[in-house]
């Protein structure tokens, strides 16, 4: 399953990009997993904190699977970075997080 992306967005990004967890699921659910490993994306994108729904996603079930599967993990971190205990460090399937200030508390 890949994921539509605007114009602005290289095509390389959009041609390996996969969407994963289509269904809120914690842990990371089977379906993810198996998309993973039958589309073989180059990157992997997962919001860690819905903002709206209050859901947390699993990121460590996501960093084990883009580990098991040889794909690059991406985090939306921007309602949970500075504010969750956690350590960017313990998830090594995520090779990028992103977050910015502007987020109100």
């Amino acid at each position: 399953m890949n994921v539509s992306l605007s114009a602005s967005v290289p095509s390389i990004v959009a041609a390996t990009l996969g969407a994963i967890c289509p269904s809120h699921c914690l842990p990371l659910s089977r379906c993810a997993i198996a998309a993973l490993k039958k589309n073989k994306p180059m990157w992997a994108v997962m919001a860690h904190w819905e903002t709206g729904s209050g859901h947390i996603n699993d990121v460590q079930g996501f960093s084990q699977a883009c580990e098991a599967h040889g794909v690059l993990g991406i985090v939306d971190a921007v309602s949970s970075l500075g504010i969750a205990d956690f350590i960017i460090d313990d998830y090594p399937g995520v090779v990028a997080w992103a977050s910015c200030p502007q987020k109100e508390c």
